[in-house]
This record gives C-alpha cells, sequence and structure tokens, in this order.
C-alpha cells in the first residue's frame, strides 16, 4: 500500500514540476487544471513600477497584483504563431489582456507567481 502511495506522489509531483516548466509555453486561459480555477483574467487598468503593482478588471471585479524579483512574466504570442516572451512590468500597458497565477491559490490580490500577458 505504501509503494502505490509513494507512486502516486511521485507521479503527481513531477506532473507538477512539468507544468512550472512549460507554463509560460500554454496560452492564456488553456493552463490544465488551472484556468478559470486557480488563474484570473482581466484587462490591465493601472502599472505602477515604482511600487511593483498593476490594477486589472475581471469578470469577478478589480484585483490589485503584486509583483517581485521571483514573479516570471511572459508575452503570449501564441496568437500570431510565434514563441513567448520573457515580459516585465515595465513593459505591461493598459488595456492588455492578462492572465494571473497567485502563490498560494489567492484569487484577488497577492503576489503573483506568474503573469502572461496577451501581444497588445
Amino acid at each position: 500500500m505504501l509503494g502505490v502511495f509513494v507512486a502516486v506522489q511521485v507521479l503527481v509531483v513531477q506532473n507538477v514540476n512539468a507544468q512550472r516548466l512549460t507554463e509560460r509555453y500554454i496560452p492564456i486561459g488553456k493552463s490544465p487544471g488551472l484556468s478559470g480555477k486557480n488563474t484570473s483574467i482581466a484587462t490591465i487598468d493601472t502599472v505602477d513600477t515604482q511600487q511593483g503593482t498593476m490594477t486589472c478588471t475581471g469578470p469577478s471585479g478589480t484585483i490589485t497584483v503584486k509583483v517581485d524579483q521571483n514573479t516570471k512574466i511572459w508575452l503570449d504570442r501564441s496568437k500570431q504563431k510565434l514563441t513567448t516572451l520573457e515580459y516585465s512590468l515595465g513593459d505591461c500597458r493598459k488595456g492588455q489582456i492578462v492572465e494571473v497565477k497567485f502563490r498560494n491559490n489567492d484569487r484577488g490580490i497577492g503576489v503573483a507567481e506568474w503573469i502572461k500577458v496577451a501581444t497588445p
């Protein structure tokens, strides 16, 4: 019984790690098990690079997104059939669509684990 438990744990951990490594290549709204459940898709209202924050409005209202040195930000260019690029908070602009995955699965305020930004 313990062997089955360990095997399941290993598979789950491998799947989570694999998704973390490949998340940047998954288009906005298409992350299996995350999009719409543990992420927020919204439109950027403001960006404050000094404070390291952005505010966005989505179906569930306004969210405040905090960015730190560990937050990954990518430019999703999948609609143009181009590869995803590294991006920064300073590159983000009002009106862009974003998908945000908060740390600890918070869905409205907190530090972002990653942010995907749609091409303008």
